[in-house]
């Protein structure tokens, strides 16, 4: 038990306080010790409740490591529950999405990627290429999105890209920076609330 426990101190950078007290330590290095000590008899299955909350960066980077070395080289299956789904999203290979206690959607990271949605996100030098670029795309009958980053759009339908960004340079117009990115985890379950919501307002109405 000794070394299962200097290992997993050493793990999640907690030696340098062996010889305090737990009432001494910070809220962050208390969630530490309450997984270390779920941890100690090595589970196959560790059931966790917002694991990293009250971690500063450093310590949510140790955690979520430590997760994945558990999973990966222990092979312990780990069900995490969590409100955190940017943090979540790096590392889960299957979730849940429960609404009231009703499990509603559940998929692997495959399937995820395969529904979420895409999109292209451009990000222009100033003010005025951006108003050229919607000039542009509205003349193409092109849809986008605005977002709270200055000089920056989404187009959220990435089929024929080649063709919308022939758009901007046939009238050179160059984007400062362009990606596609893939639908946030914490985006998808927004959606799926919304339409279980729809969907239960219109079973109320028929």
């Amino acid at each position: 038990r000794q070394s299962r426990i200097a290992e997993l101190m050493d793990q999640i950078d907690l030696t340098t306080y062996k010889n305090k007290a737990v009432k001494e330590l910070s809220l962050g290095n208390k969630q530490k010790i309450g997984l270390i000590k779920a941890l100690m008899h090595q589970p196959k299955v560790l059931l966790l409740d917002e694991p990293t909350n009250d971690l500063d960066p450093q310590g949510l980077t140790q955690v979520k490591h430590l997760l994945l070395h558990l999973a990966k080289d222990e092979g312990t299956t780990i069900l995490i529950s969590s409100h955190i789904l940017n943090e979540m999203e790096k590392i889960f290979t299957s979730f849940g999405i429960l609404n009231d206690g009703i499990l509603v959607e559940q998929k692997n990271r495959q399937e995820y990627l395969k529904v979420a949605q895409h999109q292209v996100q451009l990000t222009f030098a100033n003010p005025k290429d951006l108003q050229l670029a919607e000039c542009a795309f509205r003349e193409k009958a092109i849809s986008w999105q605005t977002t709270t980053v200055p000089n920056q759009i989404y187009l959220t339908n990435v089929e024929n890209i080649s063709e919308k960004m022939g758009v901007l340079l046939s009238r050179h117009i160059v984007p400062r920076d362009w990606h596609e990115e893939t639908q946030s985890l914490e985006s998808y379950f927004l959606a799926v609330l919304q339409r279980e919501e729809h969907e239960n307002v219109t079973t109320t109405n028929n």
